[in-house]
């Protein structure tokens, strides 16, 4: 996370079984909160300064998310390795 109100960067690539990190580098608290419920374990919320990792899932294709308090979004592309 970026600012108080993005996520940085707002679309990565990835493989399935790699690992995703999120810092929250601001003073305010945040979800990771997948588009498809289930897609990934939700983070709600993450705290100021916490991280929280994800393991990629093995399904191919976006995997957008967002932040349920505030209006940011990003997406992780699963690729084929």
């Amino acid at each position: 996370m970026s600012g108080p109100f993005r996520f940085e960067p707002q679309s990565v690539d990835a493989n399935p079984g790699d690992t995703i990190t999120w810092t929250n580098t601001t003073n305010t608290q945040h979800t990771i909160s997948p588009d498809q419920d289930g897609a990934f374990p939700e983070k709600d919320p993450i705290e100021s300064k916490e991280t929280y990792s994800i393991t990629v899932p093995a399904n191919v294709g976006p995997l957008p998310y967002h932040c349920n308090f505030h209006p940011m979004n990003a997406t992780i592309n699963v690729v084929k390795p």
